[in-house]
């Protein structure tokens, strides 16, 4: 199959533009100028159409909200002399600004962190050989860049600085000096245990959702946990490990 070089729905999205903008005020017969609108309607189509900017092509691949539906990232080309010269271009055009702005989980807040992972492995110099990909030379060969760029992910470690195994070390020592924890591989889940007591597993369930249960038993035995937040100091660590408490002394104490 022939990679497709049209930006999916830039076509559709340029006449709705132009349909909103032109209802309110119909085109004069004797006007010697065309309306704003269908002159932004032309200087799109002309962009999808026009020259392409000078350079090596290279293909930026991104992984937006639809990787947790288990569907394939969005591709996007520009012209540059590397690869690193390609992702500091995408990012700061403004076709691609829209896309990563939409990538926010419903209900985000406005102006939180677009939820956008860059591909690495998969970006590579040249275009697709398949699947559909975005091409924004034409944008760039025109010249529209914004000033300033969007911040994307946070810096490793900002958003979440204390893995689960840290949340289940608080809860221990929140029940008192004969419970004991263990960190699970990579800090992802916790064993929390009163020595002559249940062994309790502390993870995250299928939905994400964090949970405290008996160990061995089925992914989604055990009683959710609702955290105030996000610890982010010590202070907050020790609040989340005495919520996590009182659900075990609920019902294992």
């Amino acid at each position: 199959m022939l990679p497709n070089r049209d930006f999916p729905g830039a076509i559709h999205s340029l006449l709705t533009a132009y349909r909103q903008q032109a209802a309110p005020s119909p085109a004069v017969e004797d006007s010697p100028e065309p309306s704003p609108a269908l002159a932004a309607l032309l200087d799109g189509l002309g962009e999808l159409a026009g020259p392409l900017a000078p350079g090596a092509p290279h293909t930026l691949v991104f992984a937006g909200l639809e990787r947790h539906d288990g569907q394939a990232p969005y591709a996007f080309v520009v012209a540059a002399e590397d690869l690193a010269a390609a992702l500091h271009t995408v990012r700061s055009m403004p076709s691609w600004q829209q896309w990563a702005a939409g990538q926010r989980p419903m209900g985000a807040p406005e102006g939180s962190t677009p939820d956008v992972l860059f591909d690495r492995p998969n970006s590579h110099p040249g275009v697709p050989r398949q699947g559909t990909y975005t091409d924004l030379r034409g944008e760039q060969a025109a010249g529209r860049l914004p000033a300033q760029q969007p911040e994307l992910r946070p810096e490793p470690g900002t958003e979440f600085p204390y893995a689960l195994s840290d949340y289940g070390q608080a809860a221990a020592e929140a029940l008192g000096p004969e419970w004991e924890s263990e960190a699970g591989y990579l800090g992802a889940s916790c064993l929390i245990e009163l020595p002559g007591g249940p062994l309790l597993h502390l993870r995250l369930d299928s939905c994400g959702d964090l949970l405290i249960g008996p160990a061995g038993g089925e992914d989604e035995d055990g009683h959710d946990i609702e955290l105030s937040g996000v610890p982010k100091t010590p202070e907050q660590l020790a609040t989340a490990g005495e919520q996590i408490a009182a659900v075990i002394r609920q019902h294992w104490k």
